[in-house]
Order: structure tokens, then sequence, then C-alpha cells
């Protein structure tokens, strides 16, 4: 497996993407939006959903500073001061892109994808391409 620095867990055209780098720090973008978590606390949030996900609404689940929630009409997920709320269709996108990253998530760990030598000195990779399109400066 190549040695760079990001590696792309998915990616939903629409909505947002995941990404993780090899400081163990996961890159949770969802529209507008990004949230950086160290990999456990990812885990933890993707245990959740997964856990809501086959449930009717109402339900709420919480673990430390994770929510997720059905909120009258609307799916909640608090991520310690960061609450998004999503309609039933952003819900369906937003369990999909987790799972499918917690997933690749889970195989990297289990390759020890890293362990090939020495991060890189070179910058050559394109974050744009890696995150997906946006609307806003990426600085």
């Amino acid at each position: 497996m190549s040695n760079s620095h990001f590696k792309r867990l998915a990616f939903l055209e629409k909505w947002g993407s995941v990404v993780v780098c090899r400081h163990g720090v996961v890159h949770l973008r969802w529209e507008n939006v990004t949230i950086r978590l160290r990999i456990e606390t990812f885990q933890q949030l993707a245990s959740l959903v997964n856990e809501a996900s086959p449930l009717p609404a109402p339900f709420s689940f919480s673990d430390g500073d994770l929510c997720v929630a059905t909120e009258e009409f609307n799916y909640r997920v608090t991520i310690r001061s960061v609450e998004l709320l999503l309609a039933a269709d952003a819900w369906l996108a937003f369990e999909l892109l987790v799972a499918d990253a917690a997933d690749q998530l889970d195989q990297l760990l289990a390759r020890d994808a890293w362990d090939d030598g020495p991060e890189p000195v070179s910058f050559d990779f394109d974050l744009q391409e890696l995150m997906g399109s946006h609307r806003f400066s990426l600085s």
C-alpha cells in the first residue's frame, strides 16, 4: 500500500467524505463542516450510528460527548459541541458514509497500512480530490 499521508475511507458525492491521516486523526466532512476526531472517537460514533440504524424513530443513544437521536422530524448527531441536524434522506446517507468508513478503517488498521516506513517528506497530495468538492476554502 502507498505510504501517503491521507487515506480515503468513504465518499458520498452530494454529502461528504471521511479520510484518515497518519497521525490517527479521522476527518469527517459533512456538507460544509469538517470534524476532526481521534480514531477511537470515530469508532465510538460508528458504533452509535450502527446501533441506531435499524431502529425506527424515536431513539437516543449516547456515549460520552457523542449522541445520535431523533428530534421531531429530524435526526440529530452530536459530536462534542457540534450538532448536525439531518433530514431522513441525509440520515440514511450519513449512516452509509459512517458504516463504510468504519469498515475501511478496520481493514486499514488490521493491515498496519502505515507500518511500511517513515512518513514521506513530500506533500504531493490533492486534498481537494480526497475530500471531494467543497464550496469554501480548505485553509
